[in-house]
């Protein structure tokens, strides 16, 4: 992403062998729920997903404004993208249809560098 002069380098492993650690810099998709393709952005109007922990959808500028977010950085913020919505918010949150669950079979890591 020369824009933020961020690498993102993706891998996909099997579940049995990844050691899960938790960092800003390092995010970890059950592949198996993502609807490709996969892209890098900024927001869009109408851009919603499901924060990790909750059952319903949000509105990605309900979430910037209620995690009090200042308008002139929204644009900045990394999103990744499926198919279906935004999956994750540059170190904000994971959408919940993606986590890492005891079903989970494949893993996409996600490891941004130069951040």
């Amino acid at each position: 992403v020369p824009e933020k002069n961020v690498t993102v380098k993706a891998n996909l492993f099997k579940r049995r062998n990844v050691r899960i650690t938790n960092s800003t810099h390092k995010v970890y998709l059950d592949w198996d729920r993502i609807n490709p393709p996969l892209i890098i952005r900024n927001r869009r109007d109408g851009d919603w997903f499901q924060p990790l922990g909750m059952t319903g959808r949000q509105k990605i500028k309900k979430y910037f404004i209620d995690h009090k977010l200042p308008s002139a950085k929204r644009d900045n913020i990394m999103l990744l993208v499926d198919d279906l919505s935004v999956i994750y918010i540059e170190n904000m949150s994971l959408n919940d249809r993606v986590k890492i669950t005891p079903e989970t079979k494949n893993v996409l890591k996600l490891e941004m560098q130069g951040v």
